[in-house]
């Protein structure tokens, strides 16, 4: 059964993937507007992962940033992408979200296995992009208005390591990536062996990148926050030695917040940087590039 997740101005339906072997729910957000203030144009399109929860804060944020009189953003239809009922209730969300997010390969720890409450199926991200390159985003231009100059993904934590593997294999797709917590939290975390071969290849990272981090994240010592800490300071220093000449990226720490606190400021900056009209820089925090 679709659901508008309570968000007005919204589309909800699913949609079969071959590539997964699996069905989803997708929500559509349209962009909004005021008297006196039209939108200056077609949406572009962002895509997100776990519509449930993050996407419907990333709408509601993008919303007001989109009329803001002082410092808005370009409008944009929200794409978000979640599981429909009976998924849920035949796999839990926690074991679908490292199917489809977490990098192929990825060996699962006994202590991921155990806060999933047993072990799913593995990981296969790949499959997952491609579901939404080939089968999900010809659906979405048929049937609405939209800028194709640009294309967003969005993504926390799990959804933040998905973006990550997203930007690493060059998608065809994307040209923006809004990236928070990425959740690489093994010491040697494949994720970047993606990058390693690109590099390895002659293939550059191109497009304009925001990542963030809470600061708490890096002192919870003995958790997995701390190796994810710990990998993001590695993907700064990693963009940093690159230095590609085609991607635009800063990585901030966003100072007082937690894994889940951060979520919503992480959202604002990161819409900001990446699709501010008149492309103010941001107030500082600590940054890393």
């Amino acid at each position: 059964m679709s659901r508008a997740y309570g968000l007005h101005g919204s589309d909800c339906f699913e949609l079969g993937s071959d590539h997964v072997g699996d069905r989803f729910e997708v929500f559509v957000a349209h962009p909004v507007d005021l008297p006196g203030m039209p939108l200056s144009g077609p949406p572009r399109i962002v895509y997100c992962v776990d519509a449930e929860v993050y996407g419907v804060q990333l709408v509601e944020i993008a919303r007001y940033l989109t009329v803001d009189p002082s410092r808005s953003i370009d409008p944009f239809l929200v794409v978000g992408i979640g599981y429909p009922d009976d998924v849920r209730e035949r796999t839990p969300p926690m074991r679908l979200r490292n199917r489809d997010l977490v990098t192929p390969g990825t060996p699962i720890p006994d202590w991921v296995v155990e806060a999933l409450g047993g072990a799913g199926p593995e990981p296969a991200s790949d499959r997952f992009l491609a579901f939404i390159e080939e089968e999900l985003d010809p659906v979405i231009r048929e049937r609405y208005e939209h800028d194709s100059s640009a294309t967003g993904f969005c993504g926390d934590s799990y959804g933040g390591l998905f973006g990550l593997y997203t930007l690493f294999r060059q998608s065809p797709l994307f040209t923006h990536y809004l990236i928070g917590s990425p959740g690489a939290v093994l010491d040697d975390d494949p994720v970047f062996a993606v990058e390693a071969a690109q590099f390895a290849a002659g293939v550059p990272l191109k497009g304009r990148a925001y990542f963030s981090i809470g600061e708490h994240e890096q002192a919870d010592s003995g958790t997995a926050y701390e190796t994810l800490g710990k990998n993001y300071l590695r993907l700064a220093a990693l963009l940093r030695e690159r230095a590609y000449p085609d991607l635009a990226w800063t990585a901030e720490i966003l100072p007082g917040e937690t894994h889940a606190s951060v979520i919503p400021f992480a959202l604002s900056r990161g819409m900001r940087w990446l699709f501010e009209r008149d492309g103010l820089p941001l107030a500082p925090v600590r940054t890393l590039d």
